[in-house]
C-alpha cells in the first residue's frame, strides 16, 4: 500500500475515484463535500433536497465526475452527525475501507473527514483514519495507492511527520510520499 499526501485541495485529484463525507448537521454542505458539489452544479444538495441521501452512517451515493474534475466517480458517504467524530474514527475507516473496496478501484483520493470542523480534535481523528486505513492492507479488495489531499499547510506539516515516523512500524509493504505543490492546478474545465 502507498499513501500520497499532497498539499492542495481535494478538487485537485487525478483518479479513478474521490472520497466525500456527508454529515447529517451540515447543511449547507462545507469543506470539500461543499467545493464538490458547486462543481458540480449541486448535484449533491439535490439528492439531500429530494431525500436521496441524508448523511446518516454508511449511507452512500455514487456519481459520476461529470467532466468537471480529473476524476471519474465521486463517492459521497454519510457519517452521521459531526459532533463526536473522532470517537467514531474507527468505524469510519472500516467505512471507507468496505464501500471503496466494492468499488474495485485502483486508487483513490480523499481528505481526512472533519478537517473544517470547529469542534473535532483533527490530529487525533487524523492519525485514527489513517491507522485504519493502513490496517487494511491486507484486504484483497482494497486500493493499494491511497492520496490524501491537505490544503492547510500545518496540517500537511503534521500529516508528514505523523507519516514519516509511523511507515516503518507498518511493515515494507506501506510506504509513503509527500509531494510538494507544483503550482496551482485547475480541476477540469
Amino acid at each position: 500500500m502507498r499513501f500520497i499526501l499532497y498539499p492542495v485541495e481535494l478538487v485537485h485529484a487525478n483518479c479513478e475515484l474521490v472520497f466525500l463525507p456527508l454529515f447529517q448537521d451540515q447543511v449547507p454542505l462545507k469543506g470539500e463535500t461543499g467545493l464538490f458539489d458547486w462543481y458540480l452544479d449541486g448535484r449533491i444538495s439535490r439528492l439531500l433536497r429530494e431525500g436521496k441521501l441524508k448523511g446518516t452512517f454508511g449511507e452512500a451515493g455514487l456519481l459520476h465526475g461529470a467532466g468537471k474534475f480529473r476524476v471519474e466517480k465521486v463517492l459521497v458517504m454519510g457519517l452521521g452527525e459531526s459532533w463526536g467524530l473522532a470517537k467514531r474514527a474507527e468505524p469510519v475507516s472500516s467505512l471507507i475501507v468496505d464501500a471503496v473496496s466494492k468499488l474495485k478501484v485502483s486508487h483513490f483520493a480523499m481528505a481526512i473527514p472533519g478537517r473544517r470542523l470547529p469542534h473535532q480534535d483533527y490530529e487525533i481523528l487524523a492519525v485514527q483514519v489513517i491507522q485504519g486505513l493502513a490496517d487494511s492492507s491486507g484486504h484483497r479488495q482494497f486500493p493499494q495507492r491511497i492520496e490524501i489531499y491537505e490544503p492547510d499547510r500545518r496540517f500537511f506539516q503534521y500529516l508528514s511527520t505523523y507519516f514519516s515516523g509511523q511507515v516503518g512500524n507498518w511493515g515494507p509493504d506501506i510506504t509513503y510520499e509527500a509531494c510538494e505543490a507544483t503550482g496551482p492546478v485547475s480541476p477540469a474545465a
